[in-house]
């Protein structure tokens, strides 16, 4: 019995050494890859860029021929309102000097001084736009630069005109274009670059009110298109609704 025993330990050991060396030779006829990194060679040719041959497909959406001719013109102004119902140009006529405004296939003008041509503003809807703009305008002395001061002023509200005014300025539309609005002022003097008015109006459609003293007025929209006059008269705030 102690002889079998020792035969079959024998044969145990001759099994695990045989496997072992068949390992050990498997190991050395395949051996593993060591792992390498990619150098980058400083003269190694760069990948161009191909462009695409074909341009994006692009919807014209509106397209107005100019009233002018490009190659007597200064553009100095261009956009386009918000729901792209409009759109506007202002520009210089080098034949002339004079300033002008395009909005689709309407032309204005013409201007003298761009300064006092303001951009167009344009209501909610759009159904109403305007800007301000001066005549009769001179160079103004004692400047450096070109400056010229004009001795009235308008506003444009579509194809019709306000004015003349001494100055004006704060062009406004309420939310549903119903309404809009002004300042001006009357019995202008001259204040070394700027005018000081003895009396102040607000201009709401047709209707004018006032005389207010400058700044210590002015008057907004609600957002329910009602009309509100703020002003200081006698040391008190006064704010008044205009149906």
């Amino acid at each position: 019995m102690n002889r079998k025993v020792s035969v079959s330990i024998i044969l145990i050991v001759l099994v695990i050494i045989l496997a072992g060396v068949a390992g050990y030779l498997a190991f050395i006829k395949n051996p593993t890859s060591p792992t390498t990194t990619n150098k980058i060679s400083l003269t190694s040719t760069p990948i161009k860029e191909t462009l695409p041959t074909t341009s994006p497909t692009l919807e014209k959406v509106i397209s107005y021929d100019l009233k002018f001719d490009v190659r007597d013109t200064e553009v100095k102004w261009f956009d386009l309102s918000q729901d792209k119902k409009y759109v506007f140009i202002r520009f210089k006529n080098k034949k002339n000097n004079k300033y002008y405004i395009q909005i689709n296939n309407q032309t204005y003008g013409p201007y003298d001084y761009d300064d006092y041509v303001g951009n167009p503003q344009f209501s909610n809807d759009s159904s109403k736009y305007g800007w301000t703009f001066g005549k009769d305008c001179t160079d103004r002395k004692g400047y450096k630069e070109e400056y010229k001061e004009c001795n009235k002023y308008y506003i444009q509200i579509n194809n019709q005109t306000y004015g003349p005014y001494d100055d004006v300025y704060n062009l406004k539309f309420s939310n549903d274009s119903s309404k809009y609005g002004w300042t001006f002022g009357k019995d202008c003097t001259d204040r070394k670059g700027y005018k000081e008015c003895n009396k102040y109006y607000i201009q709401i459609n047709n209707q004018t009110y006032g005389p207010y003293k400058k700044a210590y007025f002015d008057f907004t929209f609600s957002e329910d298109n009602k009309v509100y006059i703020i002003y200081i008269k006698d040391n008190k705030m006064i704010i008044e609704k205009i149906d």
